[in-house]
């Protein structure tokens, strides 16, 4: 009932409000240019009663235009306060070319009072409407909200403030932020109580049950400071990835956040990446990931998706991690396209029947086995998979005309020692060869040391053991 009341009745009581409020805002015109109410006041309202439904029409056809009727105002922004003003100032370009094609003889100071006025108080209207929600919405909220402090008084911070106050049952108390000219200031209307120093006395006096570090581009040294002096306050600690100091920040959402996770501590000095360069050879195209269900693979198809490709085909050999990876995408992004396929990249005849199919542009290979001492026990496979395999897809790429083909490699491939390095030296070699084979595609590849938190990782194991009690007691 109560979306059948937003859908039907809501637009109808706007339009009839905006009616009410032209004819109040011409009125009031009239009244500002005449205040005595005198002879000449007299002289000029019957013409412009005459005229009034005529500059109602003017306005409202822009407003029709503009959809005034048919926005979410629970959700009102700068972009639906610029409409608001391009419809008055619609209607009231069109209602003085009228005024000029039949001559009328009001004074021409009543236009613009009417257009400002009704400007005015349109715009309230639509703000008091995203107040109401606001209002109703928090009250429909069950339970007390959570208290949270936000680490970060900058865009990032700002985002996440809006997000919160927007969807969740969480009330922030403040924010943090070592820069002094942002403390004692507002942000959205609340305040920048200080910096990392009284995080702890700030945590007790509010109640404060999460504190989130909203500064994508934090160094781990900088970031585990700051988690030391969050320790004491029993707070749970939620960061937004680093990624995210490389994208378009209006992406930032809550659901972005995570947990504190090792790597975190452990990362390096932030790579600046130019995105625009790189979103030119992956907007609008289709995006081929073989190993997509791995960690690696997994991670590029989620960071990809911030530079909005057509389609992406999930490659993989793992049906339970290429349907995790496709769940989580679709669910992220549900209007996107997602081609998930279970196929082996040691199977040519198959890799060639996906590239007539779907033709992709941007071909990102990450399947390989990776664990060393697994390779070191069965050669003939690492060779088969890493070798063979990538050299079908590399060479059909070629073969179809793909754009780019990226290798993801690894560090051991340098002078390598083990089995697993050296094929993929051996593959690098491969893309060598192939980028003078195929003067269509460019061949390209790029080395990650030992990725924190991957499946080929020591991370992992070492969290395992921690949990364990220590090495040795982990079984």
């Amino acid at each position: 009932m109560t979306q059948r009341i937003q859908r039907f009745l809501l637009p109808g009581f706007l339009f009839i409000l905006d009616t009410l409020i032209l004819i109040f805002s011409a009125w009031f015109a009239m009244i500002i240019r005449f205040p005595d109410h005198g002879v000449q006041f007299a002289f000029y309202t019957p013409e412009f009663t005459l005229n009034l439904p005529v500059m109602l029409l003017c306005y409202l056809f822009f407003y029709v235009i503009c959809k005034l009727h048919r926005r979410i105002w629970q959700y009102a922004g700068p972009k639906e306060m610029m409409h608001i003003i391009l419809a008055n100032l619609g209607g009231f370009f069109l209602f003085m070319f009228y005024a000029w094609a039949i001559n009328l003889s009001l004074p021409r100071s009543i236009y613009p009072l009417t257009m400002f006025m009704a400007t005015l108080l349109v715009a309230i209207s639509r703000l008091s409407l995203r107040y109401i929600y606001y209002t109703i919405n928090k009250q429909e909220k069950e339970g007390q909200p959570v208290s949270v402090l936000i680490v970060g008084a900058g865009e990032a911070g700002s985002l996440l403030l809006q997000d919160i106050q927007n969807h969740y049952n969480y009330k922030v108390v403040g924010f943090i932020d070592d820069d002094k000219a942002k403390q004692g200031r507002l942000l959205r209307g609340i305040p920048v109580l200080g910096n990392r120093d009284k995080i702890a006395e700030l945590v007790a006096k509010y109640d404060v049950k999460d504190i989130i570090v909203a500064m994508p581009s934090l160094s781990g040294l900088e970031l585990k400071k700051i988690v030391e002096l969050c320790e004491s306050t029993q707070c749970r600690v939620k960061i937004l990835p680093g990624f995210f100091s490389n994208l378009d920040t209006s992406a930032i959402k809550l659901q972005d956040l995570r947990p504190i996770a090792v790597e975190d501590l452990l990362k390096r000095d932030p790579v600046k990446l130019d995105l625009a360069k790189i979103g030119e050879f992956i907007k609008d195209k289709v995006i081929l990931v073989t190993g997509a269900g791995g960690s690696i693979g997994s991670e590029i198809c989620r960071q990809i998706m911030y530079l909005h490709p057509r389609r992406i085909i999930l490659l993989g050999r793992g049906e339970n991690s290429i349907y995790e990876v496709h769940q989580e995408l679709t669910h992220t992004y549900p209007q996107a396209d997602f081609v998930p396929v279970i196929m082996n990249i040691t199977n040519k005849v198959l890799i060639e029947q996906l590239f007539q199919q779907y033709h992709p542009q941007v071909v990102f290979h990450a399947a390989a086995h990776k664990h060393v001492p697994l390779m070191e026990r069965q050669p003939e496979e690492a060779i088969y998979n890493n070798v063979v395999g990538s050299w079908n897809v590399a060479d059909l790429a070629g073969k179809y005309g793909v754009e780019r083909f990226v290798l993801i490699s690894t560090d051991k491939a340098v002078n390598p020692t083990s089995v697993m390095g050296a094929t993929k030296r051996v593959t690098e070699m491969i893309m060598q060869a192939l980028n003078k084979k195929y003067a269509g595609t460019k061949f390209m590849a790029v080395r990650f040391g030992n990725v924190l938190g991957s499946r080929g990782s020591v991370v992992p194991l070492f969290k395992k053991q921690i949990a364990a009690g220590g090495p040795g007691n982990d079984n």
